[in-house]
């Protein structure tokens, strides 16, 4: 039987032969047993049949003859006994007084392997004892054939039982274990891509109408494979209902946005539409549960920074309805500095939206120009001077760089990477730690030619980020393990970033400070002056 190099270790094959093997082996043993005892008992049958004839034919003369004590008849009479098969040695023995007295005795007395008979001699006429008759008989013939059988018998049968076995494994292998190896590979090879490819082997049904366990086997792959494409074409509709949800939660939120003065009427229907978007975005969600798992922890992200400031807007908007007449200008100004400092927020959240909306479908417009990074840096740090002093936190700036670094970008978009990392340093780094903010200039080579790179890093002091998230961190709807509870945020901050220093030719990356937080850089293409 060919067995290729591939199949070398199909272990039911090897298992079905020793079982097989096994098996023949016992009952080929059992079954030489049986032939050899019945051959042995044969054997020693005729051993017995001898003695039975001396019994019959001889003691009647042999008494006469040792009445007459005539010992050449005696001799005459033993030497014709012996020749029976199996007897090996006679003794006459003469009662003389009440004790046995040896006459005669011919042949090889034996210890070993014997059967040792006694007849007694009676003298007819007087019905008188006067002697008796030793015979014993050797099976020693009977055990060298045995032995010399075994081996045969042996030889014989252990041939018998390999051709045998050998048969079965061939024909097992023809009429299962090809076919069975066939689904195997098939089943290893089986990709969501090739589901539409349907298995088939090479074999003939002894009766087409009724198929055998292996034509159901395969049957029951096929219809698996078919349901697992029904499974992925509902998938896919639920994920365009989930995307097509989400687009319309977009527009509803944009709407409510724009209808902040409406009254708290108004707004208690569109939180109630919003709500019933929500379910039935839950409800989209649900059906494609385990495909976009990502997405989903984004619109529960996403719902929750939507719904605080929005929630702000209305409790500070029925304030200022219920006590216009009561409260002071004071009091009426800080409503509406509340409501516009949440509407702000929530306009930072759609922002982001829109502009990862927009960098994904290459939309996104950049006022390219020439730049001082350093200006960059410094505005953006003035922006969270209060946050720095409201959790008590070192900022230190370190310009290794001497000459001017002017870089060829959108000022406002390189800022809006250097406030979301700033930002996220100063959320993530405990009270009283340090930030620091180092530039300095790294060479690279393009086309056998250094040119110069202005590199940013912004450490912290905070958690850290685990070293299997160092990559991931910067996904779509992406957060760190150790962060995203309870630190609030959408994840597209970060991807916001690495899509802005992307489309300036540059790279940002982040990795983790030895004496604890994290570091993230940011290499673009500069020119020094």
């Amino acid at each position: 039987m060919n067995i290729k190099n591939g199949q070398k270790k199909n272990v039911l094959s090897y298992r079905l032969l020793f079982f097989i093997l096994l098996c023949s082996s016992c009952f080929t043993i059992i079954g030489t047993a049986i032939q050899l005892y019945n051959d042995y008992q044969k054997d020693v049958a005729i051993i017995h049949e001898g003695i039975a004839h001396i019994q019959r034919g001889h003691l009647k003369s042999l008494s006469t003859s040792l009445w007459d004590f005539n010992m050449p008849q005696l001799k005459i009479g033993l030497e014709g006994a012996l020749k029976l098969p199996g007897i090996q040695y006679l003794e006459i023995s003469e009662i003389r007084k009440g004790v046995e007295m040896p006459v005669i005795s011919l042949g090889v007395p034996l210890k070993e392997h014997i059967i040792s008979i006694s007849f007694p001699l009676v003298y007819p006429p007087i019905d008188m004892e006067i002697g008796t008759l030793l015979v014993v008989a050797s099976t020693e013939s009977a055990i060298s054939r045995l032995k010399e059988r075994v081996v045969l018998i042996l030889a014989t049968q252990t041939v018998k039982t390999f051709m045998v076995s050998f048969c079965i494994l061939f024909i097992f292998h023809q009429l299962i274990m090809k076919h069975l190896i066939r689904i195997t590979d098939y089943l290893k090879k089986f990709e969501l891509d090739s589901a539409n490819t349907p298995l088939e082997i090479s074999r003939t049904s002894p009766d087409p109408t009724e198929p055998d366990l292996l034509d159901q086997l395969v049957l029951t792959i096929n219809t698996m494979r078919k349901r697992l494409n029904q499974n992925l074409e509902k998938r896919r509709q639920a994920e365009e209902a989930l995307q097509k949800s989400y687009t319309e939660m977009e527009k509803k939120v944009a709407e409510r946005t724009k209808e902040l003065t409406k009254t708290n009427q108004e707004l208690q229907i569109e939180i109630i539409e919003r709500r019933q978007i929500e379910e039935k975005l839950i409800y989209a969600k649900t059906q494609a549960e385990g495909a976009n798992l990502a997405k989903s922890e984004f619109l529960a992200n996403i719902s929750h920074e939507l719904r605080n400031p929005m929630h702000h807007i209305l409790n500070y908007s029925k304030y200022g309805v219920d006590k216009t007449d009561k409260s002071s200008k004071k009091k009426t100004l800080h409503y509406f500095k509340q409501i516009r400092k949440s509407a702000e927020r929530l306009m930072l959240l759609l922002n982001d939206l829109l502009d990862l909306s927009k960098m994904e479908a290459g939309r996104m417009e950049y006022s390219m120009a020439k730049n001082d990074i350093q200006k960059i840096i410094i505005d953006s740090i003035f922006e969270y001077n209060s946050m720095l002093e409201e959790k008590e936190l070192n900022l230190t700036v370190d310009n290794r760089v001497v000459e001017k670094v002017n870089v060829y970008c959108d000022s406002y978009k390189i800022g809006q990477v250097m406030r979301n990392l700033l930002s996220n340093a100063i959320k993530f780094s405990p009270n009283g730690k340090y930030i620091s903010i180092i530039s300095k200039v790294v060479p690279s080579l393009f086309n056998g030619k250094k040119h110069p790179n202005i590199q940013i890093t912004v450490m912290d002091q905070g958690v850290g980020i685990p070293e299997n998230e160092l990559i991931t961190v910067f996904d779509k709807f992406s957060q760190s393990s150790i962060t995203k509870t309870g630190a609030g945020g959408t994840g597209l901050g970060l991807a916001i970033c690495w899509e802005i220093i992307r489309s300036h030719n540059g790279s940002i990356w982040a990795e983790n400070n030895q004496e604890g937080g994290a570091n993230f850089n940011f290499v673009l293409p500069c020119f020094l002056e």
